[in-house]
């Protein structure tokens, strides 16, 4: 398989392309901290659904995550946060074109966790803690998951780069986006 003759449904090739894509970082008002972890950031899971439409195509053509019932255990902490959601397992599955013009899906098993006073929530939040886990191993926010920023710096890092925001994230912040894979020259 050449991976540069296999697209997403949006075009995306599954090279280099696609990582970079999904690494290219939000607005900064998608960072923030996680309740009682200050070392810990959050992305807003808004900016998040919007880069999958982006890059794979609305949710259930271009993108799913399937998930059994009996995967998901729910516990009450009466004491603390409300109630605790373990997604055990889930698959990530995201829709491919072969260069024949064929719909192939591709697959990612992953997990998740959350916890919230609202239980809807907490199953929400844990469905998506799995999602975002599944596509870090795509290139999703790969420079915030190896620590080189977190909520608390990623402001000053994109002064410092000077760095402009379109509608989905950053403007050129991978050269293999803004020109090609051509150096920047900067």
């Amino acid at each position: 398989m050449i991976l540069t003759e296999h697209t997403t449904l949006t075009g995306i090739p599954l090279d280099q392309h696609l990582f970079n894509t999904l690494a290219v970082l939000y607005h900064p008002d998608a960072y923030t901290e996680v309740g009682g972890a200050n070392y810990l950031t959050d992305i807003n899971n808004g900016y998040v659904t919007r880069r999958l439409f982006e890059v794979f195509g609305p949710r259930g053509i271009g993108w799913n995550l399937e998930c059994k019932s009996e995967d998901i255990l729910v516990s009450r902490n009466d004491g603390g946060s409300g109630t605790r959601v373990l997604v055990k397992h889930a698959v990530f599955q995201y829709a491919y074109m072969t260069p024949e013009g064929e719909k192939r899906w591709g697959s990612i098993d992953t997990a998740g966790a959350s916890e919230n006073r609202d239980a809807g929530y907490a199953v929400t939040g844990a469905m998506t803690s799995a999602i975002k886990k599944a596509i870090s191993y795509l290139g999703h926010q790969n420079t915030l998951y190896m620590g080189m920023f977190d909520h608390s710096t990623v402001r000053g890092i994109i002064a410092e780069q000077g760095r402009e925001f379109g509608m989905m994230g950053m403007v050129g912040v991978m050269p293999l986006l803004s020109n090609g894979g051509e150096e920047d020259g900067e």
